[in-house]
């Protein structure tokens, strides 16, 4: 990790996108991971998230057992780590570079809560 001020890209509340100009490698901080890529390495990171079905992923695990459940493989064949919706649309928010999405209703889906009656 480079020890110079890195240009911020693009910021939200999860983390931040940045480019060192010494080292020529974007920085990716979100919640408690770091990750730092070549642009080559990060135009394959984007184009691995653009890919994940996040509709078959919301569906596939049920949240009740797993709060956390869109997945993104790494080359570390035992490290994948997990986003739950509202982070994974966070981190694609941050990777391309976009705004969010204001004012849309949200669906129940979307509601963190576990409705199990007593």
């Amino acid at each position: 990790m480079c020890d110079e001020l890195n240009n911020i890209i693009k910021r939200n509340k999860n983390g931040q996108l940045s480019f060192c100009r010494d080292c020529k490698r974007f920085n990716l901080t979100f919640n408690n991971i770091l990750i730092e890529l070549t642009p080559r390495e990060l135009n394959a990171f984007q184009a691995m998230v653009k890919d994940i079905d996040v509709e078959y992923w919301e569906s596939h695990f049920s949240k009740k057992h797993f709060k956390r459940n869109i997945p993104i493989t790494t080359s570390l064949q035992n490290l994948i780590l997990v986003f739950d919706l509202s982070e994974f649309l966070a981190l694609k928010e941050l990777v391309f570079n976009t705004a969010p999405k204001k004012n849309n209703l949200i669906s129940l889906s979307e509601i963190d809560y576990d409705l199990t009656p007593n």
